[in-house]
């Protein structure tokens, strides 16, 4: 595992899951994914009890940070109700016109085109996913090449999902 920082010293505030409303996914989906990033991170820890996704007994947080430096918070893959989240139809991270959404698709994190794009297969540097304590999870990127790029199928689908809105 890495930890990323350096210049931009990433912001870190909190998540969980919850892919619904502006997402279109199901609470599982959104379990799906935020699973699939904390493995990719060796972090995961799951209560079949609760359902919840822990890391050694607390909540994880999967952040996203995208621009030059990785130094814009682009919002979490966190429970729906935070304002942070993504999946927060009110929050600016979910909004299809917010310069910092991965959902407005003429923006720079979520259009076809653009190196900091997530929906832009050619890009060369798209958004980050970070735990809270700064680990390097991998890139959210559609661009298959990209160095250290996501891999886990339902995060994929989900981000096909958004750029294709």
């Amino acid at each position: 595992m890495r930890k990323v920082g350096g210049r931009s010293g990433f912001v870190v505030a909190g998540l969980v899951a919850g892919l619904m409303g502006t997402a279109g996914c199901s609470a599982a989906m959104a379990n799906a994914l935020l699973h699939g990033a904390l493995v990719a991170a060796g972090e995961e820890e799951h209560s079949p009890e609760t359902g919840r996704i822990s890391s050694s007994g607390r909540s994880e947080a999967v952040l996203i940070f995208g621009g030059r430096g990785h130094d814009t918070f682009l919002g979490c893959l966190c429970d729906e109700g935070s304002s942070s989240s993504v999946f927060n139809p009110r929050s600016d991270y979910a909004s299809r016109s917010a310069d910092n959404s991965l959902f407005n698709r003429y923006g720079e994190f979520g259009s076809a085109y653009g190196d900091y794009s997530a929906c832009y297969v050619y890009a060369s540097d798209p958004p980050v996913l970070v735990l809270q304590d700064g680990t390097f999870v991998g890139r959210l990127t559609l661009n298959r090449n990209a160095t250290n790029a996501i891999k886990h199928q339902p995060t994929l689908t989900w981000l096909k999902g958004v750029c294709a809105r």
